[in-house]
């Protein structure tokens, strides 16, 4: 005959589910939550209404303040308080609008005020959480200010002032009687001729030499150039880090 459990083991077995159980629900309920947290956050991003439901979970809704009749919408309300404001935050704009008599009994109300700067047109959005009215505040003194700088003296009153003319620019001479207008031979052919009698010279001064005997060169990095001819070339030998020599 199979052995019969005692009472005692029951219990402990109970007991244990029991313990699984809460634990369990602990879980559930943690991620329950923050689950309505996250779509809370993605209706208001995403301009809608927030109304969530759960089950066995208390609704979440985010009520729309009521007016009066024939009272200015929370839209009309927040264009006239941001007026005269430059960059304004949510829930700033919420308090202003409050104070300028807009009534809500919503406890949402700065996701409200959110979704309404979001959809309509007369709002532009300058980062997360700030708003700003369109041709409003600073944007619309610097507008006027532009504006005025545009116009011609004739037009702002004042007599137009007689612009002095233009003297011809005058003709530029090359620097020194070293340059000339063709080149004076290949670049090593200089380079040997502005090298002879020296021991030892830098690339950059080998650079230096050269243009000031004349040569004429269009490259951006003329100073490569003159590297790899002295590197390159039988005529010369590298004496050290960078610098070079005529052989013999």
């Amino acid at each position: 005959m199979p052995r019969t459990r005692s009472i005692a083991d029951l219990r402990k077995e109970l007991a244990a589910k029991e313990t699984q159980l809460a634990k369990l629900r602990a879980q559930r309920d943690k991620l329950a939550k923050r689950l309505t947290g996250i779509e809370r956050e993605i209706a208001v991003l995403d301009g809608r209404p927030v109304k969530i439901k759960r089950k066995g979970r208390k609704k979440i809704a985010a009520k729309k303040g009521r007016r009066a009749r024939g009272g200015p919408s929370l839209a009309d309300v927040l264009a006239r308080v941001m007026a005269d404001k430059g960059n304004v935050k949510v829930a700033e704009a919420a308090k202003l609008a409050l104070r300028a008599g807009y009534k809500s009994k919503s406890s949402q109300f700065a996701n409200i005020v959110s979704q309404t700067l979001s959809a309509d047109k007369r709002f532009k959005k300058i980062a997360r959480g700030i708003y700003a009215l369109k041709g409003g505040g600073r944007a619309a003194v610097k507008r006027t200010k532009k504006k005025v700088a545009k116009k011609t003296p004739a037009e702002r009153g004042k007599p137009a002032k007689k612009r002095a003319a233009k003297k011809p620019a005058a003709k530029k001479t090359p620097r020194g009687p070293a340059k000339k207008a063709v080149r004076a031979g290949s670049l090593r052919d200089i380079l040997v001729k502005v090298m002879s009698g020296k021991d030892a010279v830098t690339v950059a001064e080998a650079q230096t030499a050269v243009l000031d005997a004349g040569y004429k060169t269009k490259a951006k990095d003329f100073r490569f150039i003159v590297n790899k001819t002295l590197a390159k070339d039988d005529l010369f030998k590298n004496v050290g880090r960078g610098r070079y020599a005529l052989k013999g």
